[in-house]
């Protein structure tokens, strides 16, 4: 009920790291896959928090016996990350077909672009700023 009104108590977390999705998938055997379903619709990017001792959900699932939980988890985790990853590189993609076109223009107006070291000053920039 708290999620349906305000999903914004879902990331939310004790002084210890704790969620409420961590919350319930230690109950083991008495954990709901309709409550953690909810509390992963709400907020998927938090499924991966991790609590002050390191712990994740997916490690409260599987210590406390809910196997079921901890392999659906599993499961939703790596579709977000592939998601990430098409998603990583479509921006790729856009950034080569953009850099492309500058050459194009470049050579058209008699300026030399190389594209390979825009390209790679751009990742460099991009790792900096990861840091």
């Amino acid at each position: 009920l708290m999620v349906a009104i305000c999903p914004a108590v879902v990331p939310l977390a004790d002084e210890r790291g704790i969620t409420p999705l961590m919350i319930e998938c230690s109950k083991g055997k008495y954990c709901d896959f309709d409550t953690v379903k909810l509390l992963v619709r709400s907020a998927p990017q938090h499924v991966m928090d991790e609590a002050a001792d390191g712990s994740t959900a997916l490690e409260c699932a599987l210590m406390s016996g809910a196997i079921d939980i901890f392999k659906r988890l599993q499961n939703f985790h790596a579709q977000e990350l592939r998601k990430e990853s098409h998603a990583e590189m479509e921006r790729r993609r856009r950034r080569m077909a953009a850099l492309v076109k500058i050459d194009a223009a470049g050579k058209d107006s008699g300026q030399s672009n190389d594209v390979a070291t825009k390209l790679s000053s751009i990742e460099e920039t991009e790792k900096l700023v990861r840091r």
